[in-house]
């Protein structure tokens, strides 16, 4: 996937201790626990729409549509993220959509950061 999708983004890579060097009791997302590496593979909207709709479904199990997975770092979210369309998680959030629209309709900032599970376990908190 990466060779055949990132030939010119920027890479970094993670120590080998990412999953494991701490006691789970940060806000890392893990998306970030897990990854090997960070790589940014979404700077145009066809990038986008490629991401979503090729490569997310390839890179996380999106089989229970009541658990979204966590994807992104938050140490790297801009502030027009969002994850995709709530009714279509293989749709990229339109970028034209007011913030209004893009809040109702899409995955938000944090379920994509922080997926389904851990957010409900930090807004319980």
């Amino acid at each position: 996937i990466v060779q055949e999708h990132a030939t010119n983004a920027p890479y970094y890579a993670f120590g080998g201790a990412a999953a494991s060097g701490s006691d789970q009791a940060n806000s890392l997302s893990q998306a970030h626990r897990d990854a090997g590496f960070m790589l940014y593979l979404i700077f145009t909207a066809d990038e986008e729409a490629n991401f979503w709709g090729n490569l997310f479904p390839k890179m996380f199990d999106i089989s229970d549509k009541t658990n979204f997975p966590p994807v992104f770092g938050s140490n790297h979210a801009g502030f027009l993220l969002t994850g995709p369309l709530k009714e279509d998680w293989m749709k990229p959030c339109p970028r034209e959509w007011t913030f209004e629209e893009r809040g109702e309709k899409c995955i938000s900032f944090q379920e994509a950061i922080f997926g389904t599970e851990r957010l409900a376990r930090l807004e319980a908190i």
